[in-house]
């Protein structure tokens, strides 16, 4: 019966707390765990590693992103330009197309310009130098006025029209005989040539000119002509035909005895103007 407990004893191993040989590494045991917590701290904070091929794979998924982006700009960029560049190509053609039609315009107004004075230049131009009346103005007797016609020009006028036109009016030439002496002149520049009319050669050739009466009855001439109360006034109009286009030149002179000088009358101030 005793001997059991002996056997017990012998069995289990020796753990005595009051021994101090083996009471000491047990309290030391926290001391000795917190040295190794200090003397590793890497390996308490380091976080597992990351598989590599997992960081590559995001690199080139930046890197594509980056090359997308780029892309996208430089097309926007070159739609861009390219869109500029078709509204300045646009805008260059209807510049070029109003230079054109400007200088189409201009040329058309140079030829005009050039032909105009062409015509100018050699064309007929015909009219009357002088008038004056023949003799000396006396009391119940005709009294004749010669208008001296010219053709200063370099082209023979044909077809030429004669239309000569007198009246006497009482005193100074007042608004009536103004309206009238503008109602003749515009009636001229309406009035065409005659048909195989007479020709009218230049004075600077083998040319004369002519002249042409007009003659004022001896009823109309009375006491208030001689005294110089009434005025003799003398119109006309010329039409004829020169490069192939109807000219016209109107005239009109006026004489109020002891006053005006019978070799040479006087011009209206109205109702002379050519074409």
């Amino acid at each position: 019966m005793s001997e059991e407990p002996s056997e017990k004893a012998d069995s289990e191993p020796y753990n005595d707390k009051n021994d101090p040989k083996q009471a000491a590494p047990i309290a030391n045991a926290p001391k000795i765990l917190d040295q190794q917590n200090r003397t590793n701290p890497s390996e308490q904070s380091q976080d597992p590693p990351k598989r590599t091929f997992l960081r590559r794979h995001d690199g080139f998924d930046v890197i594509n992103l980056l090359v997308l982006i780029f892309t996208f700009g430089a097309a926007s960029l070159a739609a861009y330009e390219a869109g500029r560049l078709a509204d300045l190509t646009d805008q260059l053609v209807r510049d070029g197309q109003d230079t054109g039609r400007v200088q189409a315009e201009l040329t058309r107004a140079s030829n005009q310009l050039n032909r105009d004075a062409l015509i100018a230049s050699s064309r007929a131009w015909v009219g009357p130098i002088d008038a004056k009346i023949v003799g000396t103005v006396e009391l119940e007797k005709p009294v004749k006025v010669i208008i001296s016609i010219r053709n200063t020009g370099r082209e023979p006028a044909k077809n030429f029209r004669w239309i000569p036109e007198h009246f006497i009016t009482t005193g100074d030439m007042d608004v009536a005989v103004g309206q009238k002496i503008d109602s003749s002149l515009r009636f001229c520049f309406g009035t065409p040539s005659t048909v195989s009319g007479q020709v009218i050669f230049p004075s600077t050739g083998f040319g004369s000119g002519a002249d042409f009466p007009i003659e004022f009855s001896k009823d109309e001439i009375d006491e208030g002509v001689i005294a110089g109360e009434k005025t003799l006034v003398i119109q006309g109009c010329i039409a004829y035909e020169s490069f192939g286009a109807a000219r016209h030149s109107a005239f009109c002179y006026l004489f109020k005895n002891k006053i005006g000088a019978t070799d040479h009358l006087n011009i209206c101030d109205g109702g002379s103007n050519a074409d």
